[in-house]
């Protein structure tokens, strides 16, 4: 797993040490699990890729409170987190209608439609329903994301698109903690999950520049992955969607030349989650609550080495040229005969 984060950020302040106990709490918590747990059987009826959860670690709380500026505890809204990814998208509001049953108060942001928690904010207390004329809802997406994400010192309060989110508190003993459910399709997963160690939570880059970059990133994800997964694609529609890709490049070709590595590195994580996928297995830190923790901790670790390895052998700028398939055919024969051996 490619990671820029930075993890040595530890609590100081008396909001971060309150923080930080309660995380503490939270690892060893019977009532987060089995809350998770419960809420993983009402799920069962529904076709579910990837259902985790996971307590967020110290050094990551800390980083998120500095970064966005916060001021109290009360502020972060995702100690907790449970994530949902369906087959199919049309079972996203399935999801959240069955969590949000069983929550007292919680808010909703639609971020399918990739619109910032804060600005959906801001809307409800307006409660203005006015349509905007003359503008398609495609243009009005992406001027609402390229709006959002210019903004770098909002940049960390931004949830992750192509998702419907819910935040609420949850019960833990005498405490409630902050719980962030996330509800994705494997499509919308696997392009977020991509970029987001990679350039997201990237602390080696310029702030500056990483707005600009998850745009186009985004963008150039959004368009490989229906390459990738669609199979009713006509000829027309991969020809346009390729054009399109070679537009992305043409008109950014300065940007993306500038930051070569970093989108190498999100490509990668792209193909290599495509095979985890394919594997059922762990993708980054939603593996929490297992005896096994650690060994498959030092598991994973050895398999992303060898995925990173086999990547050499499919790398490219441009990421038309990565044959995706063929990548994940080859993983899964390579971590295959390592099994055996």
């Amino acid at each position: 797993m490619i990671n820029k984060m930075n993890r040595s950020m530890v609590a100081k302040s008396p909001e971060e040490k309150k923080m930080e106990s309660l995380l503490n709490e939270a690892k060893d918590s019977e009532d987060l699990k089995n809350y998770a747990e419960n809420l993983r059987k009402e799920l069962s009826k529904i076709d579910i890729a990837f259902y985790s959860y996971r307590v967020k670690k110290v050094h990551s709380a800390v980083r998120s409170f500095r970064i966005a500026h916060y001021q109290k505890l009360e502020d972060i809204h995702d100690l907790f987190g449970v994530l949902v990814v369906v087959e199919d998208k049309k079972d996203i509001a399935k999801v959240a209608n069955i969590i949000k049953k069983n929550l007292k108060d919680y808010e909703e942001y639609n971020l399918l439609t990739e619109k910032d928690w804060i600005e959906q904010k801001e809307e409800r207390k307006k409660q203005d329903n006015k349509e905007e004329k003359n503008i398609s809802m495609y243009d009005k997406i992406l001027a609402d994301l390229k709006k959002i994400i210019a903004n770098t010192e909002t940049l960390e309060r931004v949830l992750p698109p192509l998702s419907d989110i819910i935040v609420a508190k949850i019960p833990m003993g005498d405490k409630e903690i902050p719980v962030e459910f996330r509800i994705q399709d494997k499509n919308g997963f696997q392009i977020i999950e991509a970029y987001y160690f990679t350039l997201y939570k990237n602390d080696e880059l310029d702030p500056k520049m990483k707005g600009p970059l998850l745009f186009l990133v985004l963008q150039l994800l959004n368009r490989k992955n229906q390459l990738d997964t669609n199979k009713n694609l006509s000829i027309s529609e991969r020809e346009e969607l390729i054009n399109q890709i070679g537009d992305l490049y043409q008109y950014n070709f300065n940007l993306l030349c500038a930051n070569r590595e970093v989108i190498s590195d999100v490509w990668r994580e792209y193909v290599k989650i495509s095979a985890k996928y394919a594997l059922q297995l762990p993708v980054y830190d939603f593996h929490f609550f297992g005896v096994k923790e650690k060994t498959d901790e030092d598991i994973m670790e050895i398999i992303d080495k060898d995925l990173d390895k086999l990547y050499e052998e499919y790398k490219s700028f441009d990421i038309r040229d990565i044959d995706t398939d063929k990548y994940v055919e080859d993983a899964i024969k390579m971590l295959q005969i390592e099994a055996l051996v």
